[in-house]
This record gives C-alpha cells, sequence and structure tokens, in this order.
C-alpha cells in the first residue's frame, strides 16, 4: 500500500475531476435545452410563459 507511485494517485484524481466538471456540463446543457422547448411548447400551445432565465 504504501509504494503507490503519486503521479498515477494525482493522475487519475485529475482524470476523475475532469470526468465530473463534464458530466455536469452536459446535464446543464441538456437541462437548459429542455427548458427551453418547454417554454417555447407552452407559450405556443397554451400562451403560458416561463420565467427568463437570465
Amino acid at each position: 500500500m504504501a509504494n503507490r507511485n503519486p503521479f498515477a494517485i494525482v493522475g487519475i484524481a485529475i482524470f476523475i475531476l475532469t470526468g465530473v466538471v463534464v458530466v455536469i456540463g452536459v446535464a446543464g446543457t441538456v437541462l437548459l435545452l429542455l427548458y427551453t422547448v418547454l417554454s417555447v411548447a407552452l407559450s405556443s400551445m397554451f400562451g403560458i410563459e416561463l420565467p427568463k432565465l437570465h
């Protein structure tokens, strides 16, 4: 256990953090796209407007 390569541990940590950032970014993009589609659909069919995000 004591002879682990510190460079490998740092590399794996950076890889995992990068993956987490990418997953959060993709999830945010998908949610924003769904919000936009839902907003357009509700506004065109029922006249309901969702609050603006910006």
